[in-house]
This record gives C-alpha cells, sequence and structure tokens, in this order.
C-alpha cells in the first residue's frame, strides 16, 4: 500500500488506453504500469458532494405536495427482492418518509428483521445500544410516564437523540395495536420548514443554523445549532428539535442575542406546526412507518384506548451504506 504523502505529487499519465477486456491501462511518468478494471473505476469514480443518493433525490415537500405521491410498499417485496428496497430507498430519499404495509403480526424479531433489512446495524432509544428493539405502549408503562411518548397525549413535533453526536438516522415504528381513536403520526419536513424560514426569516435562519445550542436528556450532551447544513455543499442536512431535550442553560447564545434567538425558535416552530406543513396518517395494525430522523420532524396526536408500537433505530452511515450498495447492485443488474 503507498503512502500519499509519499507519493510524486507531479507524477503524469504517459501512456492510457483501452484493452481488450476494456479495462483502462496506464503507464505512469514515474515508472508504474497499472490496469484498472472498470469495476474499479466505476467503484471509485470521482463524483460532486451533491451527485450522492443523499441530496440527488431529496425533494423537500409540504402536505399538497406530499399528499400526491405514494409512499406505500409490501413488506414481503422488501423483504425479498433487491429491486423493490432501492424503490423503498429512493423514497425516502427523496421524501424522507414511507410506509410499509402487509408486515407480519408485530414482534420484536420482526421488527429486527425489518430493520436490518434496511440497514446492517440497529441501535435501541431506551437502552442506547445496538442490539434490540423498543416498544412504546401507553397501558403497560404507565411508571414511566415521566415521558409523554408514553402517555396517551399529544406528542409534539420533534426529533429524536437530538443530544447524540450522531442522532439516529431512520426510525421505523411498527403499529402493534391502533388506539380507538386518534392517535394520528405527524410529519413535517424539516428540510422543506428550513427552506422556508431562510427565503421568509433570513435573520432567525442565520441565528438558528449558526448558534450552538445545548441539547442534553439524562447524562447525555451535545451542543450543536438547530438547522446544520453539509459543509461542502451548503444544503441542509440535520435539525435538531426537541423541547425536553434543549437545556434552559444556553451558553453560547450571546445574552443581547438571547431574545432575538426565542423569537427566531417561535418563528420556526410555527412553521413546523402550520397544517400546510404538517402531513398526518394513522397507521393500521401491523403497518410500518420509516422516516429519515435527520429530517423529519415527528410527533403524534391524542388519542383513546391502547395504542402500543414497536421501533429499531438504524444509524445513518449504516443506512447509507446499504443504500449505496444496493443501488449499485440493481443498476447492475
Amino acid at each position: 500500500m503507498h503512502e500519499a504523502s509519499k507519493l510524486d505529487p507531479f507524477v503524469q499519465p504517459i501512456t492510457a488506453y483501452l484493452n481488450s477486456n476494456n479495462d483502462l491501462y496506464v503507464e505512469w511518468s514515474d515508472g508504474d504500469k497499472f490496469t484498472y478494471t472498470k469495476k474499479w473505476l466505476n467503484q471509485n469514480v470521482f463524483r460532486k458532494p451533491e451527485d450522492g443518493p443523499e441530496f440527488k433525490f431529496r425533494k423537500p415537500w409540504n402536505v399538497e405536495t406530499i399528499s400526491k405521491v405514494d409512499l406505500d410498499f409490501n413488506y414481503t417485496e422488501i423483504m425479498n427482492d433487491d429491486s423493490h428496497l432501492a424503490e423503498l430507498y429512493k423514497s425516502l430519499l427523496t421524501h424522507g418518509i414511507s410506509y410499509v404495509k402487509g408486515a407480519k403480526e408485530g414482534e420484536p424479531e420482526t421488527n429486527m428483521l425489518f430493520a436490518k433489512r434496511l440497514g446492517d446495524i440497529i441501535m435501541s432509544s431506551r437502552e442506547y445500544y445496538f442490539d434490540k428493539p423498543y416498544y412504546i405502549l401507553s397501558d403497560k408503562h404507565k411508571d414511566i410516564a415521566f415521558d409523554i411518548a408514553y402517555s396517551n397525549l399529544a406528542l409534539s413535533l420533534h426529533t429524536d437523540n437530538p443530544d447524540f453526536l450522531y442522532p439516529a438516522g431512520l426510525a421505523t415504528l411498527q403499529c402493534v395495536q391502533p388506539s380507538i381513536s386518534g392517535g394520528y403520526s405527524t410529519f413535517t419536513d424539516g428540510a422543506y420548514a428550513a427552506e422556508v424560514l431562510q427565503k421568509n426569516h433570513p435573520t432567525a435562519f442565520k441565528l438558528l443554523s449558526t448558534l450552538p445550542v445545548v441539547h442534553n436528556y439524562h447524562h447525555y450532551e451535545m451542543w450543536a445549532p438547530m438547522l446544520e447544513f453539509e459543509p461542502v455543499t451548503g444544503k441542509f442536512h440535520m435539525v435538531r428539535f426537541a423541547e425536553p431535550n434543549r437545556s434552559p442553560w444556553q451558553p453560547c447564545i450571546p445574552q443581547e442575542q438571547m431574545a432575538e434567538w426565542y423569537k427566531a425558535l417561535g418563528t420556526f416552530t410555527r412553521i413546523l406546526n402550520d397544517p400546510n406543513n404538517m402531513f398526518k396518517r394513522r397507521s393500521k395494525k401491523n403497518d410500518i412507518v420509516i422516516f429519515d430522523n435527520w429530517r423529519m420532524v415527528h410527533g403524534r396526536t391524542s388519542y383513546v384506548g391502547t395504542r402500543s408500537l414497536i421501533g429499531c433505530y438504524i444509524p445513518r452511515n449504516s443506512w447509507l451504506a446499504k443504500v449505496n450498495k444496493v443501488l449499485e447492485k440493481v443498476a447492475n443488474g
């Protein structure tokens, strides 16, 4: 293996041509000779960051546009056919949310197998490690109802794990038992909301995208702006938004800007909660909703009866790596 620091920065190709196998043969000015196969060249092609799948497919949406999109996929097809999995990936990359119907009865093993189909590593929100699903059961968890997610009350819009350096990438939630009434899942596209904020409220946008905020949960703590953008492309990358996980102590916001920052927070919150931006859907028994936790700000309406879910998290690098692998495989037949 060559050490990059020892390579001649001025080396030039002397001879280059395609051989009989359509591989690229190159002789270099330092005497080295290499044959580069088509497969190797495809795997190591130089591409701009904005041409990667994370940005290539994305289409920010509001209720009017997302309501015209078919977000449903079939469980059996996803589990058994990479071409259907590729279409699900494209939907998630484009819209940040999809639904899978026809899943097996809601058991931890079912949800785990499905999560591992999307990405090779899963993580649990409650135990904070990568090996099993978690439950959201309103009637059996009243002893830990300090977390409103385990009650039947409305759950305000939020993203999960804002206190993590790398929050969960994808989240899956399978409906084991739907409520008698209510219990609609709510989703707003953080990428679209950031666009609206930047266009109509540039001062508020600058405050929320530059000033670090303290996000914490128990002993977990992360300092980062509410809106994060990919440094190379400048494109939307992540939203960290969760009222319960935002510390009342914000030392990185200068005192003279504190009032303006909270005003900006209010403006962004109103954009997120605007009925024209918030998509609502009530899952049926065994339906699985999958969403991009870096992009989808999500919540729930209040409900009557028992509502039980099983969920898993997939780290972002895990599912994006699987995206690249599956899309390449399907494209090459």
